[in-house]
């Protein structure tokens, strides 16, 4: 019989979270790579291309440093693309399940909990939805681990220096990532700090110096190239990314009427009192970091899930998450809130805050998947030991029973609602891609527009799909519902003033336009001209209509939107 040493079974504790996160994500690319998903990049309003614009610019000198500009340069500076960021972004998936156990295994010195946790990482199917687009989670969720995990091993070897600076190095990391980083950061060098300090005083009585400077000098030394980089390109010596817009979070989190079993918030109810009213929105906005539902931002978790398959079959929040508060309330029954199980609870609090502020969104509440999964992991064995010892112990096991039925409950979401902004956005990817049947689009905006007539985008979506297939009369129709509740928006105007068009009336079509404001953005300064250049073509001024066509093309970045312009100026020599 082959007998392994302790360090051979931690190597074999990592194989199995490895290797699923390995296969998963190769079955998931294949998919991705054949799904409307792949364009969502390309969709105006989306994160996904803002997020993406913003790094482009970082890679020409136009923006301020953050993790994920840089992850992008080092992707783009190797010569890869779009693909070979997704593909990055699921390396660093694996490398995240990996970390997760190496965690759990620190903190719990348990390797079947550790296998647990790192397993429950590698197939959690909204990690695997976000490292499928182009959003920050991946590189943050990673950072926020790998800060985690300096740490632990840092409190494993609290003689080295070495592990020092790292610790106080990685703890940075996340702030450099996005701004809610920075209550992890600052508790995060503190408990270095505090512990090292502790453990030296057990071999000496003065205060020893190395543990502070230490960890601070690491420090230094992740911010200081970053703030240098930022004042030499963009002129700012702040090395947080989106520091001003603080404020604005601030704000915006205290004025909502938070529901977490609804789609995101909506605006405060006037009746209720402030203070009263804030107090439940934050309650309200903690609790839900801990129900199995994911609130939708750009992306719906319920909706993705049924377009790309393999996240249907993969462990969701529904699954992860009463374990993982079942193993949190044991934790805290067992009154584990020191050494590296404390720093769980630090590293729960540091980022539930934040969030509890703002908005706790799906993508955002990911950060928490280290504590989630070495959680669950640990209530898992935790009722397998009591199991294993049910006559000693039937009362405990009788307990959890009830404890993880009532948290399932509690947890599962009253309702799983898709959104008409779900169905638009695919919609979009669909007529980006190509290849597309355009019924199958239309009948994408369609569903859109029977969901939440009220949509202006569902609205607008559906009625270009019925100017496309020249249905110009239904098309002003349901344009002409939407203006009645929109008098003032130029999108909805250019839009209705489009299907006039199409339905013979360009004398009303013009009237409209010069009723209304020229647009602030250039792709809405380009339809606004080129619809009025159209109107006066249509009635015969054609030296009118030039003007507009002329603005159009003046504002037109793209070759598409210069193309249709000048065909039109062509025909009418």
């Amino acid at each position: 019989m082959i007998r392994l040493d302790s360090k051979a079974k931690n190597i074999c504790v990592y194989l199995i979270p490895l290797t699923a996160a390995l296969l998963a994500r190769i079955i998931l690319f294949s998919n991705w790579l054949e799904s409307p998903f792949r364009y969502y990049h390309k969709i105006s309003g989306l994160d996904m291309k803002t997020v993406l614009a913003f790094a482009e610019s970082f890679c020409h000198g136009g923006a301020e440093f953050s993790n994920y500009k840089f992850f992008y340069w080092t992707i783009l500076t190797a010569g890869g693309g779009i693909t070979a960021l997704i593909a990055c972004q699921y390396l660093l998936g694996i490398l995240t399940a990996l970390l997760i156990t190496f965690i759990t295994l620190g903190v719990f010195r348990n390797r079947t909990a550790a296998v647990i946790s790192g397993t429950f990482a590698a197939l959690y199917s909204p990690e695997l939805m976000y490292e499928s687009m182009t959003l920050i989670e991946s590189v943050f969720v990673f950072t926020s681990a790998l800060s985690l995990a300096a740490i632990v091993r840092q409190s494993q070897k609290p003689d080295s220096k070495a592990w020092l600076f790292i610790a106080g190095f990685a703890a940075v990391l996340p702030s450099l990532g996005r701004f809610s980083g920075i209550l992890w950061t600052l508790c995060a060098i503190v408990f270095v700090i505090w512990m090292n300090l502790r453990h030296a005083r057990k071999t000496t009585l003065r205060i020893p110096t190395a543990p502070i400077c230490i960890p601070l000098i690491g420090l230094v030394a992740a911010l200081l190239p970053v703030t240098i980089f930022n004042a030499i390109t963009v002129s700012s010596l702040n090395p947080i990314p989106a520091l001003p817009r603080s404020g604005y979070v601030l704000k915006a989190g205290a004025d909502v009427n938070f529901t977490s079993h609804s789609t995101p918030p909506n605006p405060a109810r006037s009746g209720s009192s402030g203070i009263t009213r804030k107090a439940g929105n934050y309650a309200e906005k903690f609790l839900s970091l801990f129900k199995a539902y994911e609130i939708p931002d750009n992306l719906n978790y319920y909706f993705v899930r049924e377009f790309l398959k393999p996240l249907n079959h993969l462990a969701g929040p529904l699954f992860l998450l009463p374990f993982a508060s079942l193993g949190i309330l044991i934790l805290l029954y067992q009154r584990r809130f020191k050494g590296r199980t404390g720093l769980l609870f630090l590293y729960l609090i540091a980022f539930a805050i934040p969030m509890t502020v703002f908005i706790p969104f799906g993508r955002y509440r990911l950060i928490l998947l280290p504590v989630f999964c070495a959680s669950a992991g640990y209530a898992i064995v935790f009722i397998l030991s009591n199991v294993q010892h049910f006559q000693k112990k039937y009362v405990t096991v009788l307990v959890l029973t009830a404890a993880y039925s009532v948290l399932f409950f509690f947890a599962s979401p009253s309702s799983i609602n898709l959104r008409a902004e779900d169905f638009v956005g695919y919609g979009n990817a669909m007529e980006i891609a190509g290849g597309y049947d355009s019924k199958a689009i239309s009948d994408c905006f369609r569903t859109a527009y029977d969901m939440n007539p009220s949509s202006a985008s569902a609205v607008i979506h559906y009625a270009n799909s019925l100017m496309k297939n020249s249905e110009f009369k239904e098309a002003e129709s349901v344009l002409g519902i939407l203006l009645k509740d929109n008098p003032s928006n130029p999108t909805v105007a250019i839009n209705y003033a489009s299907s006039l068009l199409g339905t013979g009336k360009p004398a009303e079509a013009e009237k409209l336009l010069k009723g209304i404001p020229e647009p602030e953005s250039r792709n809405g300064k380009v339809n606004y001209y080129y619809q009025l250049g159209e109107s006066r073509r249509m009635q015969g001024r054609n030296s009118e209509a030039r003007l507009c066509y002329e603005l159009a093309l003046l504002y037109s970045d793209t070759d598409a939107q210069k193309n249709i312009v000048m065909k039109v100026m062509k025909g009418m020599k």
